[in-house]
């Protein structure tokens, strides 16, 4: 697998985010969350989009629309690179993770190692 790309946008929350996002990206997590500055508490939300590549024409034109529907002066935007990650990835019924599966990373290479380590997942239950 080769790069991958995370980007996350914090922003106001007026309840429109999930509709807005959906126009330029299929695929997204929503997380709500409360900001406090100066006494002030503002409704919040941190959208993250993992991409097998770069998108930063899509990213920018959703930021922009955030912005002028939120009627907002910024937004945050964080980008991570991910780099040769293979994730072991499944989704759990609430009974299956109570009984202590485990997800893992089944390969990591490490920036600037010249070698793929695998790890070992393994069912704890």
């Amino acid at each position: 697998m080769g790069y991958g790309f995370e980007y996350c946008i914090y922003t106001q929350d007026n309840g429109n985010l999930p509709e807005i996002v959906a126009k330029y990206f299929e695929s997204f997590t929503l997380v709500p969350s409360m900001s406090f500055w100066k006494g002030q508490v503002s409704t919040d939300a941190c959208v993250t989009i993992v991409s097998n590549g770069p998108c930063p024409e899509r990213v920018d034109h959703l930021i922009e629309e955030i912005l002028i529907r939120n009627k907002s002066a910024s937004v945050v935007l964080t980008i991570l690179l991910l780099h040769e990650i293979v994730y072991a990835v499944r989704s759990l019924g609430q009974a299956e993770a109570l009984e202590g599966r485990v997800m893992g990373v089944s390969s990591i290479k490490i920036p600037g190692s010249k070698e793929t380590r695998p790890s070992e997942v393994k069912d704890i239950a």
